[in-house]
């Protein structure tokens, strides 16, 4: 997500909102242990077609590895980031992907974060972005969670 840095430095010179999802497939490694990382690659480009169709062009998609990618959605509050996360999520778990003659069913997990006023670097939005997606693990995958970036716990 290197363009994210521009989109940054936008929001904080004029206190506009902007979020970052973090996406991750749940429970990859049994898609290529179970089908081959040949399936594993097809559902990564069908995310990838998906996401192209799903998201904004005005939005920033990228992968991060593996099977992590990025969202850097300008304008953007965190009740509408959660909306858009979580119909993306519900997009991908009705999609079938097609391999080798057989329907391949996936989920993601998803983790929020929003730039707000007083968060000094674009890391500490994605920081807490990855925060709640591994939330969103551990409640037990296939659905979003939310931190805002600058807020620490207690």
């Amino acid at each position: 997500m290197e363009l994210s840095m521009k989109e940054f430095e936008e929001a904080t010179k004029n206190q506009e909102a902007f979020a970052v999802l973090i996406l991750d497939i749940d429970r990859f490694k049994m898609v290529n242990d179970g089908w081959g990382h040949s399936a594993g690659d097809a559902v990564i480009r069908e995310l990838g077609g998906l996401m192209k169709t799903w998201f904004h062009e005005s939005n920033v998609l990228g992968r991060l590895g593996g099977e992590e990618f990025g969202v850097l959605i300008p304008k953007c509050s965190m009740a509408e980031a959660i909306d858009i996360a979580d119909g993306f999520r519900e997009e991908l778990a009705r999609t079938d992907i097609a391999y080798d003659n057989q329907i391949i069913k996936v989920t993601i997990s998803v983790g929020v974060s929003v730039y707000t006023e007083g968060v000094e670097t674009f890391g500490e939005i994605l920081r807490s972005a990855d925060e709640a997606l591994y939330q969103s693990k551990i409640d037990g995958r296939n659905r979003v969670s939310q931190k805002v970036a600058g807020l620490r716990e207690r």
